[in-house]
């Protein structure tokens, strides 16, 4: 019952002029707050057993790079977005890795799960 009035509450406000100052707390993402990702990742080939160096890494939605891996596969960068509770980071939320120039795979990645690790980067298949 308690989601229904809180999804009926959301509808109204979307569609009654009326209800357009709804409290962000009520909301499914929460209240934004500005943030700042800090990113850092190790690119890895494990079929040559040797890190990825020159592969980009970009905000899926977007076309120039962040970074790219240096030789020893490191990547790391920071940027200013906004962050919530229920929607994660407003920029940056999920990332693409593009080594294909070298014939490895493009990935796309949520930024938890890629942030801190190793990333493993296979070949494209024939």
């Amino acid at each position: 019952m308690r989601l229904l009035t809180f999804l009926t509450g959301t509808l109204a406000g979307a569609l009654l002029p009326g209800c357009l100052q709804q409290d962000c707390a009520e909301s499914l993402c929460g209240c934004w707050e500005a943030a700042t990702l800090e990113f850092e990742a190790t690119l890895y080939n494990p079929q040559l057993a040797a890190p990825v160096e020159g592969a980009e890494v970009y905000c899926d939605d977007e076309s120039e790079p962040l970074a790219t891996s240096d030789a020893d596969g490191l990547v790391s960068f920071s940027v200013e977005t906004e962050l919530s509770p229920g929607c994660g980071y407003a920029r940056c939320d999920e990332l693409r890795i593009d080594a294909t120039d070298q014939g490895l795979q493009e990935q796309v990645l949520s930024v938890y799960e890629a942030n801190g690790e190793r990333i493993d980067l296979q070949y494209m298949p024939d």
